[in-house]
């Protein structure tokens, strides 16, 4: 049997504690040798993953592996759509949803006997405008809190996230205003899901499929102060349901409207769009996966 070759892309900052060392006498334990010769990228700056994967691409590798978070398997992701190179994941992230929807395991071990496997799945890729995303993307509340938690580079982890969540819905968050299926109205939160869960095991759309060629919409308009125990809870305990402040909706694509630049998150990364429609679209069966 002809060797696969791999690329463990690896980013070194990922996650809230990871040994480089201990991860790299992981993989060189635990891989099978019989089936892959395998080599090892280090990212040194924003978008070398991406980088990276496109040197990949360009020499043919059959599998690439992320060994980060969603982030950073995003910027993989990016290079690989449109090609047959196989994408692999092991999840060393703060967040790690797409691993967890897969049902990845988060220990290294079990993660790197699961590439052994190669059980394939097809995954389909949404779109904002032009930026694609493999669990999520949104605008409003979402974006807000994923730019603040993004800059405690050092200090991350669930209470740090519920912390920032609930300081800044107290103190400092404004609703958007925008025209969402004709009407144009204010919201807490539109987000735009691939997968059930995002990071921090938030259920943010308890039934969504990442092989359905679908999206499934959140669209929360503002809420009461005291509401955001169960709002929250609601997301944790996967029972988000269709409501008067909340709409669950599944399509192919979406479209809004908004006057001023605005922040959106793609895959808990930042970008500022300043367009007056937000194309939100699925390409199905876009990408190969490990799960």
């Amino acid at each position: 049997m002809n060797k696969q070759e791999v690329w463990f892309i690896i980013n070194p900052i990922s996650g809230t504690k990871n040994n480089i060392n201990a991860l790299t006498d992981y993989i060189a334990k635990y891989i099978s040798l019989e089936r892959y010769n395998y080599s090892l990228k280090f990212t040194e700056y924003k978008n070398h993953a991406y980088d990276i994967a496109n040197k990949a691409v360009e020499l043919s590798v059959d599998i690439i592996v992320a060994v980060g978070g969603d982030g950073t398997i995003n910027e993989i992701a990016k290079a690989l759509i449109g090609h047959s190179i196989i994408l692999g994941i092991i999840p060393v992230g703060s967040g790690n949803g797409l691993a967890k929807h897969l049902g990845i395991s988060l220990d290294v071990k079990l993660a790197i006997e699961g590439l052994n496997k190669q059980r394939l799945e097809k995954l389909d890729v949404g779109y904002i405008n032009d930026l694609p995303f493999l669990t999520a993307s949104g605008i409003g509340f979402d974006a807000h809190c994923a730019k603040i938690f993004n800059e405690k580079k050092h200090n991350r982890g669930i209470w740090n996230f519920i912390r920032i969540v609930t300081y800044e819905y107290c103190f400092n968050y404004k609703d958007i205003e925008c025209d969402f299926l004709g009407l144009k109205n204010k919201f807490f939160r539109i987000t735009f899901c691939n997968v059930s869960k995002v990071g921090n095991n938030l259920y943010l759309a308890p039934d969504a499929l990442s092989n359905d060629g679908l999206l499934d919409c959140i669209a929360v308009k503002p809420y009461p102060f005291l509401m955001l125990r169960r709002i929250l809870g609601n997301i944790f305990g996967k029972k988000i349901k269709q409501s008067s402040h909340t709409s669950l909706l599944r399509a192919a694509e979406f479209d809004v409207h908004i006057d001023s630049d605005t922040s959106i998150h793609c895959d808990g990364e930042i970008y500022i769009l300043n367009k007056p429609i937000i194309q939100v679209r699925i390409k199905p069966s876009a990408l190969t996966v490990i799960a």
